[in-house]
């Protein structure tokens, strides 16, 4: 059985995922199972989703997940 931060820890690099694989540095808004995700990133999932990775990068101490948010934030602020 998967402990919590494992749980935690999918869940984060799903949205590292989500990220790294869209047109820039933002997040999309939905994933399709048959055509995966869209290609649009949106500011406003993208917004919600900083806090949650600054919160993570402290939790774990992981340089990865700050670089993250700050990635998403100069997105966000340049649309």
């Amino acid at each position: 059985m998967l402990t919590l931060e494992s749980h935690r820890d999918l869940a984060v690099d799903w949205i590292l995922n989500a990220q790294n694989v869209g047109p820039d540095s933002g997040v999309s808004a939905y994933y399709h199972i048959d055509s995966g995700y869209c290609q649009t990133s949106y500011p406003e999932v993208t917004g919600y989703i900083v806090p949650t990775m600054f919160d993570t990068a402290i939790l774990t101490g992981e340089q990865r997940y700050r670089d993250a948010a700050i990635e998403m934030i100069d997105w966000v602020t340049s649309v």
